[in-house]
């Protein structure tokens, strides 16, 4: 090919016209494209309401770590890959999860910032990390919630749980647990919550 025909006056400005009508018109569906060039990628969609927060220990004994528990409450496979867990007391953060978890209906996964939660190292081994999330903040009203892809390139919220830790009642190293069947709207209610069984069968 004779590159000098590409570089003409006129060709060199339609080619530069296209360029930017390209990039354009990419930024303008919410999308931009960074100094490395990567492609965005669009996760499925998460129901709001699909996953349920049933179980939070913010009070662990010395040691141990923090967790939450949460349940599939949907007909369908739901990935946590992409999701946001999030604090809210008087310092917030919130981590993404990307390890590629998929729950099947009603199952449950524990989220801690503990690679074990059992007294022997490796015993009960979380279900997907989180790194720099603070429950147990007694300066004020505390909360935890999960948003998730909205399947066109953002989050949204799909459950939160608020809880006043020093207040509820609940023992340290004992944690705070949905006491109904699992839904999102339901465990809004902090009455629809209890302490766990000091001990299980």
């Amino acid at each position: 090919m004779n590159v000098s025909l590409l570089f003409k006056p006129g060709r060199s400005l339609a080619l530069f016209s296209l360029l930017a009508t390209i990039l354009t018109g990419a930024s303008g569906c919410g999308f931009s494209y960074d100094d490395d060039d990567n492609i965005p990628t669009i996760l499925p969609a998460v129901a709001v309401g699909s996953l349920v927060i049933t179980e939070i220990l913010a009070n662990p004994n010395v040691g141990r770590p923090e967790f939450v528990e949460i349940q599939n409450s949907s007909d369908s496979i739901v990935s946590l890959q992409g999701c946001e867990v999030a604090d809210g007391g008087s310092s917030a953060h919130q981590f993404i999860l990307n390890a590629p978890t998929l729950l099947e209906p009603d199952q449950y996964a524990i989220l801690s910032g503990g690679e074990y939660l059992g007294a022997a190292e490796g015993e009960l081994v979380p279900d997907a990390l989180w790194d720099g999330i603070v429950l147990n903040q007694g300066d004020e009203t505390e909360s935890f919630s999960i948003s998730c892809p909205d399947g066109v390139g953002g989050l949204q919220l799909v459950d939160t749980v608020a809880f006043d830790w020093g207040s509820i009642g609940v023992a340290r190293g004992r944690s705070w647990q949905l006491a109904i069947e699992a839904d999102a709207t339901a465990n809004d209610d902090p009455g629809n919550w209890c302490p766990a069984p000091a001990a299980w069968p």
